[in-house]
Order: C-alpha cells, then structure tokens, then sequence
C-alpha cells in the first residue's frame, strides 16, 4: 500500500466532504443554549430536519436515475436481442447492487424522505424488467418449454 497517495487520498476526502458537513451541521444552532438560547422559538429542529430530508432525496434522485440507466440497459439489450446468460449474469449483479444501495438510504432516512416511495417502486420496475429479461433468455435457449 502506498501510504502517501492513501494519505492523499483521505486529506482529500476529508477537505472535500467531511469538513464542508461538519461545518454545515455546526452552522445550525440546534439544541443547544450555548449558541441560541431561543434556539427551538428560532426553528433550528426544523432546519436541521430539513437537511436531512434534502440529503436523503439526493441520494433517492441519484438512486432512480440509476435506475433509469439499469432499465435503459435492459432495453437495449432487448432491442439487440441479446439475450444471453452472461449479460443476464451482469444485470443480474447490478440488481442486487441497487437492491443494497436502496437499503443504505432507507437506513439512513430517518424522517421519511419525500423520494422514498418512488424510490421503492422504481426499484421494483427495475426487478419486474430483468424478470422479463430472464424470461426471454431461457425462451433463447429453451429452457421454458
């Protein structure tokens, strides 16, 4: 392991992510009479809720729009009728990868983001569409008659 690009590496996740969050969340004078006394009368619990909500419907938007890009795949597989167990294989694991990637979100979305649902069923489109896919690979190689 080369520790100087390791080091690089993390300083620059720590100037680029970290500090900006941390910055962020400290700007917000949430719960704590040392920065606002009339911190609840100011609205700062709604403010740092609302952050949290806006974070998690970017990561739900990021989410269905790879969604978008799964299906895509898939149809265009379709449409070169490429039905074979490899490309099933593949899109296979990129299921599975959104399938933990939506868990993540949901973990971290403690108030109930406004994308969730969507979220949900998008994920659910992309299993019914390599559920056809699937199909139409075995019909390929008859494997369903």
């Amino acid at each position: 392991m080369d520790h100087t690009k390791t080091q690089a590496y993390i300083d620059r996740i720590w100037d680029s992510s970290i500090v900006p969050e941390l910055t962020e969340y400290i700007r917000i004078p949430n719960k704590s009479v040392a920065f606002d006394p009339d911190w609840q009368a100011h609205g700062h619990m709604e403010k740092v809720v609302a952050r949290f909500k806006a974070d998690r419907d970017d990561a739900y938007r990021e989410f269905i729009d790879k969604c978008d890009d799964f299906e895509s795949e898939i149809a265009k597989e379709t449409a070169m009728q490429h039905f074979t167990y490899n490309e099933l294989e593949e899109n296979d694991v990129e299921l599975k990868k959104l399938q933990g990637w939506l868990e993540k979100i949901k973990k971290l979305d403690f108030y109930g983001g406004a994308l969730a649902v969507e979220a949900a069923e998008r994920l659910k489109g992309c299993e019914s569409v390599l559920d056809a896919y699937a199909h139409r690979v075995f019909e390929a190689h008859d494997e369903n008659r």
